[in-house]
């Protein structure tokens, strides 16, 4: 019988304490209860939920405070493996406020950990999804959240902000990496014998691998350890909020609910991200303070709720902010926010060094709909007049050609307009000599400018 995987609110007995004793949810009333409906065999931890500890291994002991022992931490999985540990000094701690004001476990030290017992069979070998909320720790060495001894299964942090999934067992000897630069993130890992599915996704970035298995992970029984590794140094100093695994390759459509499950718990997902991308009028060059009165910075303040991302590189062309894009501005892209905006302004310089203006259209148009391929809505904007020392004679008149050429087509290579260049305080020939919103050096904007753009910026994702 196929799981039903249509929102609902499930009461899972034995939360209370300081939460309801109805299930903390996800948007839209999803939880992972739905995963365990048809008897699949793995579990299902939230010591951020603080009802679900103990300190003593029996499940006694009201773990309460910062820093209290947790020798025990309830499964919500129908399986009842709750994880454990029976010496009093190898018990994690917890940690009331990980995150948005949820806690978690911590390991601190070598030798902390909770073992659930016989979580694995053979029905993993060749499907298994594994999930993880964690808080990255402050070291650079491996850590582990979460591993089987066996087959040594482990995700965790490798120099400070690489979320690392190991699948090392006696056929298949695998590292799969990707990035993420938040202070928190949640991992997806999932493999279904032939393909290897990794993502980290933070406050503010996602990144993604899916590689090849090599052969089958060889799980032939045994524990989940969470914490320190029995063997070898993987300790872990990080915090963790959450784990789950479950033995099948969760489709699709499992995993984004999952994923979102855990990103409306944590707020892992901005309402919208809008990634600005340029040469020095992106970044500010030209305001007494780029951090603050550069054009993102004011969008940023303008709407409290977005994240804003400046790119902004001075001196770079277009051709250069293109090669950085997939390794910059790509990698923020995240599947869970309802926009993902990219806003992309330049021209000026591919013009400036000797462009001719054909080329420099054809390399905006891509770079373009390059992100627009890699998911995001693209802005486009059109180019403002300069005149400073080595401005080529045909810049103006090129300028203009480039402007033409945009408000025609961008429908075909972006997703909204915002013309600075119509604007008639900033985008006239001559107006770069209005020092009210230019800088004396005739090419960038000052605080005052640079708000101008702003507002023009915000209408245009506005619109999206």
């Amino acid at each position: 019988m196929a799981r039903k995987h249509g929102f609902f609110r499930p009461h899972v007995a034995g939360l209370s304490g300081i939460y309801s004793t109805t299930l903390i949810e996800g948007g839209g009333g999803w939880t992972p209860a739905v995963l365990f409906a048809n008897g699949e065999k793995g579990g299902w931890w939230e010591p951020f939920r603080i009802s679900t500890l103990a300190q003593s291994s029996d499940g006694t002991g009201a773990v309460s405070a910062d820093a209290d022992p947790v020798g025990y931490l309830r499964d919500l999985s129908p399986n009842g493996r709750n994880a454990v540990q029976a010496t009093a000094g190898n018990r994690m701690l917890f940690r009331p406020s990980v995150y948005n004001g949820l806690g978690g476990i911590e390991g601190a030290v070598a030798g902390k950990q909770l073992v659930a017992a016989s979580v694995f069979d053979s029905s993993f070998n060749t499907a298994i999804s594994l999930y993880g909320v964690v808080k990255r720790p402050t070291t650079s060495s491996t850590k582990i959240w979460a591993s089987h001894t066996g087959a040594r299964l482990y995700a965790g942090i490798t120099g400070v902000s690489t979320p690392t999934i190991n699948t090392s067992a006696t056929s298949d000897t695998q590292i799969t990496t990707v990035k993420a630069d938040d202070e928190v993130a949640l991992i997806s890992f999932r493999y279904d014998g032939a393909t290897k599915k990794l993502r980290a996704i933070g406050p503010e970035r996602q990144t993604a691998n899916d590689e090849a298995a090599t052969g089958v992970i060889n799980f032939s029984g045994g524990s989940l350890t969470i914490g320190d590794l029995s063997s070898g140094s993987f300790d872990w100093d990080g915090q963790i909020c959450a784990i789950l695994v479950v033995n099948e390759a969760l489709s699709d459509n499992e995993d984004y609910l999952t994923c979102k499950y855990y990103r409306d718990l944590f707020d892992l997902s901005p309402d919208i991200i809008v990634c600005c991308d340029g040469n020095s009028l992106t970044y500010g060059t030209g305001a007494s303070d780029p951090a603050t009165e550069s054009y993102p910075a004011q969008l940023a303040a303008l709407q409290p709720g977005w994240t804003v991302k400046n790119f902004g590189a001075p001196s770079n062309t277009t051709a250069q902010r293109a090669t950085a894009a997939p390794t910059e501005i790509d990698t923020y892209y995240g599947d869970g926010r309802p926009k993902n905006v990219a806003v992309l302004w330049e021209i000026t310089n591919d013009l400036y060094f000797g462009g001719v203006v054909a080329d420099a259209i054809t390399r905006y148009v891509s770079w373009c709909q390059g992100r627009q391929a890699a998911g995001y809505s693209v802005v486009a904007a059109t180019v403002l007049p300069r005149s400073d020392a080595g401005t080529p004679g045909s810049f103006e008149a090129d300028r203009q050609t480039a402007n033409t050429y945009i408000r025609a087509n961008w429908a075909s290579f972006a997703d909204a307009l915002a013309d600075v260049a119509a604007d008639t305080r900033i985008g006239d020939a001559g107006d770069e000599l209005d020092t009210t919103y230019y800088n004396a050096d005739k090419v960038h904007l000052n605080a005052t400018g640079y708000g101008v753009v702003a507002g023009i910026i915000q209408t245009a994702v506005l619109s999206l």
